[in-house]
């Protein structure tokens, strides 16, 4: 209290003058002081609000970000965007989630959406679109274990690790991360339509289990 100025200290009688007594601040005192302290802050806060007017907001993108920990709602979601889908699905992931989503991605494709997918296991539906299964090697389940990503009319993405007591998944339109999801979804498909076309070459170069290659 008296470090913020609301009382005062007054010595009285005693030895040697110790006796310690206080008094309050007359509040006409207090109330002059803190209005005086509001007013400037006022000041303040309104020269401040006046410059972040003035700055230009031309560059500000504020984009959708939803995280999700729930699989069945994460699951939802990704259909859901298939669903409204107009020209194009590119995805990557395990045939366990693909399964699950193939009637949503069947009639986006009979609705003439395009759809680029990428299986890490054979798939147990048959597939009427461009579909790559990724070479089979340990490495590549350790490395892809419970992925998905899924592209949307490149405007809206998907990043998903997939688990029914851990799930983890990102949505968002952000231009950034969906075409940096778009081109990792691609490049993986080059890299195995290069392996598989160029066999030979390629496991006598890197060795059989390519581990010249993907060992990194």
């Amino acid at each position: 209290m008296v470090e913020k100025e609301m009382i005062s200290v007054v010595y009285g009688d005693g030895k040697n003058h110790s006796r310690v007594m206080y008094t309050p601040v007359p509040y006409s005192k207090l109330i002059e002081r803190y209005s005086s302290d509001f007013l400037e802050n006022l000041t303040l806060l309104k020269t401040e609000l006046k410059n972040v007017q003035k700055r230009s907001v031309e560059h500000l993108v504020v984009d959708e970000l939803y995280q999700m920990t729930d699989y069945e709602t994460a699951i939802d979601t990704i259909k859901h965007l298939i669903q409204k889908s107009n020209n194009s699905i590119y995805l990557c992931g395990w045939n366990e989630i693909f399964a699950i989503l193939y009637e949503d991605l069947v009639a986006a494709h009979e609705r003439n959406v395009k759809i680029v997918s990428l299986l890490f296991d054979p798939p147990s539906k048959e597939i009427e679109w461009n579909n790559t299964v990724h070479f089979e090697l340990d490495i590549v389940r350790e490395r892809h274990v419970r992925e998905f990503n899924i592209v949307v009319d490149e405007q809206k993405v998907g990043n998903c690790q997939f688990d029914h007591e851990n799930t983890y998944s990102v949505f968002t339109s952000n231009l950034a991360v969906v075409h940096t999801t778009l081109n990792y979804i691609r490049h993986d498909i080059y890299i195995n339509r290069l392996i598989k076309d160029l066999n030979k070459e390629t496991t006598k170069k890197y060795g059989e289990d390519l581990s010249g290659l993907i060992k990194m």
